[in-house]
């Protein structure tokens, strides 16, 4: 039997696999593939790959923080969007991305173009401030994209101000 004999039979292996009518039985626990709302830009993606709601994008500040954004893993990268159906809210959970950081007292430098329930900041937080801490905000998307701007400070509570290169043009990124 040849390589490629061998490949056609784990295909035609997985399409009967893939085809089959059962119904599958929902425990009624929670799962990722049918009960969590979308939790990434590709799974709201209309025809054309783009987004079917509004895309809130989060800006974390030189990585400082770890961020999870409606659901979704927790990151550490310097741009985090998610794509979330109008009139629907979204959670975003801040954190410091190592204990050479802290929450501060304003994790959320800014909200932009974004509903925010009354009360919501500076944010729930859950620790003591230091690494594990988190802080979370709900947001809600009306009927345009949104964006935020996130900062934890060094654990001496510098680092989150314009004397910190790149700051001024971080505060670019996401306009009042």
């Amino acid at each position: 039997m040849n390589t490629s004999s061998i490949l056609l039979g784990v295909v035609a292996a997985l399409v009967v696999a893939c085809s089959s009518n059962e119904t599958p039985v929902d425990s009624g626990a929670p799962d990722a593939a049918s009960d969590a709302p979308a939790q990434d830009a590709a799974s709201e993606t209309g025809a054309d790959g783009g987004c079917s709601g509004g895309t809130i994008t989060v800006y974390n500040f030189d990585d400082w923080c770890t961020v999870s954004l409606y659901g979704a893993a927790t990151s550490v990268s310097s741009t985090y969007e998610a794509c979330v159906p109008y009139g629907n809210s979204a959670t975003i959970v801040v954190g410091p991305a190592s204990a050479a950081y802290e929450l501060g007292p304003t994790p959320f430098v800014r909200i932009s173009h974004l509903e925010v329930p009354d009360g919501s900041l500076p944010g729930k937080v859950v620790g003591d401030g230091g690494l594990g801490s988190t802080s979370t905000v709900i947001v809600g998307v009306s009927t345009t994209d949104g964006c935020v701007l996130v900062c934890c400070p060094f654990a001496d509570g510098t680092g989150c101000d314009s004397s910190f290169s790149g700051y001024t043009s971080f505060l670019a990124e996401c306009p009042p």
